[in-house]
Parts: C-alpha cells; structure tokens; sequence
C-alpha cells in the first residue's frame, strides 16, 4: 500500500516538471518567434507617434 502510494507521488512530481518544462519552452519558442512581430508593430507606431507630437 505505502510503496504504491510513494510511486503514485513519484510519477506525479515526474508529471508536473514535465509539464512545466514544456509549458516554458512553448513560451520560449513563442517569445522567441513574435518578438520581433511586437516590435515591428508596435515600435514603429509608438515612434510615429512621438514624432507626429513633436511636429505638432
């Protein structure tokens, strides 16, 4: 009974660190990927902006 139980906890440690691990590196994979995207659309906008209300 109590060693099922240990392997039970064992196999759901295993669970979580597995899952977390690949939760991170799809988030990396996604930074990763549309980072550059952000910054193509937000920065140029942001900067057309500043220079707009400097002209104005």
């Amino acid at each position: 009974m109590y060693r099922e139980k240990k392997r039970d906890d064992i196999y759901s440690v295993l669970l979580l660190g597995a899952s977390r691990t690949i939760f991170l590196r799809f988030n990396g994979i996604l930074l990763f990927f549309f980072w550059p995207l952000n910054l193509y659309f937000i920065y140029p906008h942001t900067y057309l902006n500043d220079k707009k209300n400097e002209l104005l």
